[in-house]
């Protein structure tokens, strides 16, 4: 399971940039699918018990995306817009369904010790590749194929899978 995870936080980045080809699809659509198939394999098909969502967090996080979808619903009714256009535009706030998928698949503690440590080793090669690639050696495709920008006359370097080095 924490392969699994680790594969649906690699989509979401479009596995860091590192991939030197351009795909027909984004990769992120394919880890909000990995999502859904994991919610309703293990909600549905599995029949886990729920009572893991008894918590004060569990509430917020639906009430955040019962706004989006409201707000989905509104721009169709006052804009004109349709709800499908609604749903694309709003996509990434689903990817907040990945911590229902996570307190579903991780039955201990060292379960989620293992994900942490994985990601920590993703954390050390993406900086290691970033350096490499800061200095000349080409690392990085994609929309970080140029790792730098200029902001207030500086010259600063980006670095992909920020989130994930956040979250770690």
């Amino acid at each position: 399971m924490v392969l699994y995870v680790t594969l649906i936080i690699a989509l979401v980045n479009d596995f860091f940039f590192l991939l030197p080809v351009s795909l027909p699809f984004k990769l992120r659509d394919v880890a909000l699918g990995l999502i859904i198939l994991g919610l309703v394999w293990r909600i549905f098909l599995t029949r886990d018990d729920l009572s893991k969502f008894s918590n004060v967090f569990t509430a917020l996080l639906v009430a955040f995306l019962l706004m989006v979808l409201a707000h989905v619903a509104l721009a169709a009714f006052y804009y004109g817009q349709s709800v499908k256009d609604g749903l694309i535009y709003s996509r990434t706030y689903f990817y907040y369904l990945s911590f229902f998928l996570i307190l579903l698949l991780f039955k201990d503690i060292k379960q989620y010790i293992t994900l942490f440590n994985v990601l920590s080793v993703i954390c050390v090669f993406i900086f290691a590749a970033a350096l490499l690639d800061y200095n000349g050696i080409k690392m990085f495709y994609g929309q970080f194929s140029d790792n730098t920008s200029f902001r207030g006359g500086v010259e600063r370097g980006e670095v992909t899978g920020m989130d994930v080095f956040s979250m770690v």
